[in-house]
């Protein structure tokens, strides 16, 4: 789809394209000329791109595991960057600082005694089931992709954490706290293995609360992906009963907490929506040949998240982290297999014959692009409880 702007000229408006569809505005005259042979057939085919077609399950299974490893590599490094920042800044820290007013923990002397660090611990072990629930009754393409995106999110915050962590020690919420030991390299990354495993702790663990943050991208995965609304209700009551035993029992200010279920929400949301418009801005491009150009000479119109630098590294970067362009060209291909990414293939007589088809609408002056659900389906699912991993585990045990 070819899309010119051209500034509306009295002394030109009787010329039209007789090709093409025009709509007047007050100030604009806006031609679409529309080429059938860039847009996808009502079969899947699109000419211009023969190599989607190629794209089989196996080559798809083999991209998106590289980018598991390299997600869970990104993620180690961020550990171990945070860990270090976390033993450099209780290097700083002096036991018997007095611990910051908090409005909650001054409604209690001490913590009660049954609440403790593993509690909150184990309550958020027994929320990571739900997420594992998620990545086990699901397609096993469409698992890895949703274990990438957790792995990123959570590895972009250990960073920002640990960066925060090193620059502003807060006092511990106990005067008793005694500074984690530091010494070389070595020892020091041995510290960071007892850290991750809760076998030491660190007094200046406290900026942007770790446990309330994990606690509501688990949340947010459970309320995006899964569609029980019983589940969500016990999934979200769950999740505020652990903000409140991290608060009660001294685990972390209350303003840490806060501060995590804003960034969870803040990072969870940035990236699924970068997502989507990642996908969209693929598919599009992917399918008709678009064109904006400027009613200024030598300036090309952007919408706003183009104009930002920020937005658009973000744009390249988020198909590359999680394979997103192969998965939506599988989706895409003529030959593609309804079971890969959902159980469509149950409703499958009810749906087009391609995940995007073009036919012309019954408004004048409008063209129908039909989106199958199955296109959104190839990363973000549809909810449903499935056995398709089990079903490829047992295809390839098989074969």
């Amino acid at each position: 789809m070819t899309t010119e702007l051209k500034k509306k000229n009295s002394e030109q408006s009787g010329r039209e394209n007789e090709d093409s569809n025009s709509y007047t505005s007050d100030n604009y005259k806006i031609n679409v000329d529309i080429k059938m042979s860039n847009f996808a057939s009502s079969n899947g085919a699109n000419p211009s791109d023969g190599d989607i077609h190629s794209l089989t399950k196996w080559k798809l299974f083999k991209v998106l595991l590289l980018r598991l490893a390299i997600a869970l590599i990104f993620l180690v490094i961020s550990l171990i960057i945070q860990g270090f920042f976390m033993i450099y800044s209780d290097s700083y820290y002096k036991r018997y600082t007095t611990p910051l007013s908090d409005r909650i923990h001054n409604l209690f002397e001490n913590p009660p005694e049954w609440i403790s660090y593993k509690l909150s611990n184990n309550l958020i072990a027994l929320l990571s089931i739900t997420f594992l629930q998620l990545i086990l009754f699901n397609s096993v393409y469409l698992s890895m992709a949703i274990v990438c995106r957790f792995l990123y999110m959570m590895g972009f915050f250990y960073i920002l954490r640990g960066i925060l962590i090193y620059v502003t020690s807060l006092p511990a919420t106990l005067e008793t706290c005694v500074p984690l030991e530091s010494g070389n390299i070595a020892f020091n990354l041995l510290q960071i293995i007892k850290i991750n495993m809760n076998l030491v702790y660190v007094c200046s663990d406290l900026i942007i609360s770790g446990h309330s943050f994990s606690t509501t991208i688990f949340l947010l995965f459970a309320l995006f992906y899964v569609n029980s609304v019983v589940l969500k209700t016990l999934i979200t009551f769950l999740c505020f009963v652990i903000y409140a035993f991290i608060i009660v029992g001294f685990i972390h200010y209350t303003s840490d907490v806060l501060l995590g279920f804003i960034f969870g929400i803040f990072i969870f949301t940035f990236y699924h929506l970068m997502l989507d418009i990642s996908s969209q801005y693929y598919i599009f491009n992917k399918l008709f040949e678009i064109k904006i150009i400027s009613n200024k000479k030598n300036v090309q119109a952007k919408p706003f998240f183009l104009r930002c630098f920020f937005t658009r590294v973000f744009l390249k970067i988020i198909p590359f982290l999680e394979g997103l362009n192969y998965s939506l060209d599988y989706a895409l291909s003529k030959n593609a297999d309804f079971s890969t990414f959902c159980i469509c293939e149950e409703s499958a007589m009810a749906m087009p014959a391609a995940a995007c088809s073009l036919q012309k609408s019954s408004k004048e002056n409008k063209i129908c692009v039909n989106y199958s659900d199955h296109l959104f389906h190839s990363y973000a699912g549809d909810g449903t409880i499935n056995f398709l991993l089990f079903k490829f585990l047992r295809r390839i045990k098989m074969d």
